[in-house]
């Protein structure tokens, strides 16, 4: 995989990706970009640049509300928010993109959008303290002992 190619997109801002930058990118270093947004890598290239897209463009959205994992009252401002900021049928093609559960409700389609999002950021989050690892790894030389 190509360290600089992949430097490149990730300091790209995400609103800034196109299609076109994200097919020149390896299948390997689609998975890479994947695994940093928290989702699934695979499938073929073309659907993997779609799903990229699809779900930047949904990351972006929710990232205007707040509240994290850990935060049990930021969670339900931002369930709230979320659910009184869009109709039914967006927050349902929102959960179709997110590929979660689409309760009957605004709160519950809400819930599950949020817990997602924060369930990505977690994986995101993993997958990037891991990469620094291989990176340190990598980078150190073996030290071999001989007696």
């Amino acid at each position: 995989m190509s360290r600089e190619r992949l430097r490149i997109i990730v300091r790209t801002p995400a609103t800034e990706w196109t299609p076109e930058l994200l097919r020149r990118l390896t299948q390997e270093e689609l998975g890479s970009i994947a695994a940093l947004l928290g989702i699934g890598a695979r499938g073929r290239k073309v659907e993997l640049v779609e799903r990229l897209l699809a779900v930047r463009d949904l990351r972006v959205v929710l990232s205007r509300f707040g509240g994290n994992e850990g935060d049990d009252a930021g969670q339900q401002v931002a369930v709230d928010e979320l659910a009184a900021a869009y109709k039914g049928r967006e927050l349902r093609v929102m959960c179709r993109t997110a590929q979660v559960y689409q309760g009957r409700t605004k709160r519950a389609m809400a819930v599950s959008l949020i817990q997602w999002r924060n369930a990505c950021r977690s994986r995101g989050h993993q997958a990037l303290q891991n990469a620094k690892e291989a990176a340190r790894a990598e980078a150190r030389p073996v030290q071999t002992r001989f007696f």
